[in-house]
């Protein structure tokens, strides 16, 4: 089963009088960020005509991530976006976006739509996985071979959730953990 994604991916973070600062504009380019790049029988990853391309040749999921240095997401304003679009595989895999990793990968939150319209928020903290919103139906999807837009803002303690910009979420979260 094969499953493929391409994104490109921008972080804005706001500071000061609530002026946002892109600290992080990514085009792909070229893999000056040193994003992970593998071709081996169960995965495909590579910077590749101006996306980030994950396919899996397999079974196996796969995640990869890029630290952004010197951000303290308990202690400022941020607001991620990507653009992902799945190309192939089977419709009902989840993909998306991960933000406030540990180093050790033992907590993170997530956000994974499946190209069958299916949405879910979760986070893992401390070994147990919780949910904002487990998998729910959502029109605003696209269906594969389609992007969709996944946004994430957080001020002050409040989260807010969008796909393709219709909000999908918000509360409010006591920490954001991770970098």
């Amino acid at each position: 089963m094969k499953k493929a994604f391409l994104f490109p991916f921008f972080l804005l973070t706001t500071i000061l009088f609530g002026q946002e600062v892109t600290i992080l504009d990514e085009q792909f380019n070229d893999n000056s960020r040193q994003w992970y790049t593998i071709d081996n029988a169960e995965f495909y990853l590579n910077v590749k005509d101006g996306g980030y391309e994950i396919e899996s040749k397999g079974n196996s999921a796969y995640w990869t991530y890029l630290e952004i240095p010197n951000l303290s997401q308990d202690e400022e304003d941020f607001t991620i976006e990507t653009s992902i679009t799945q190309l192939a595989g089977l419709d009902n895999y989840g993909y998306g976006l991960i933000w406030s990793l540990y180093a050790d990968n033992t907590s993170y939150q997530s956000f994974l739509v499946s190209s069958n319209q299916m949405t879910q928020l979760n986070y893992k903290w401390s070994n147990g996985e919780n949910k904002y919103m487990d998998w729910t139906t959502n029109s605003t999807i696209n269906k594969m071979g389609s992007a969709n837009i996944f946004k994430i803002e957080k001020r002050a303690n409040s989260v807010r959730v969008f796909l393709n910009g219709a909000q999908i979420y918000q509360g409010a979260e006591s920490s954001y953990f991770g970098s």
